[in-house]
């Protein structure tokens, strides 16, 4: 459970480090999150072994079965990390 939080509160962090970004950059605050989304879920997807093909799933879990428990645990780390961010992004995409 503190590790939820623990990443529910760095994403949280992290989500206001990029408010702050956007008086630096020329781009709004929406287009960044947008970005930032798009990269955490490609992030998100490689750790899991989603993006790599069946036969090659197959055979790194023949050679190393911790690999996939590692994978996914890395994975709903990195989704637990985002979360505030998609929360942000669906709100200002309903509201704006």
């Amino acid at each position: 459970m503190r590790k939820t939080g623990l990443l529910l509160g760095s994403g949280a962090l992290f989500l206001v480090v990029l408010y702050f970004v956007q008086f630096v950059l020329p781009y709004g605050f929406e287009h960044i999150l947008q970005v930032v989304a798009v990269i955490l879920i490609v992030v998100t997807l490689a750790l899991s072994g989603t993006l790599v093909s069946g036969d090659r799933m197959r055979a790194n879990q023949a050679i190393d079965s911790t690999s996939r428990d590692r994978g996914m645990v890395n994975s709903w780390s990195i989704i637990l990390f985002s979360l505030p961010v998609y929360m942000v992004l669906i709100i200002l995409y309903l509201w704006g």
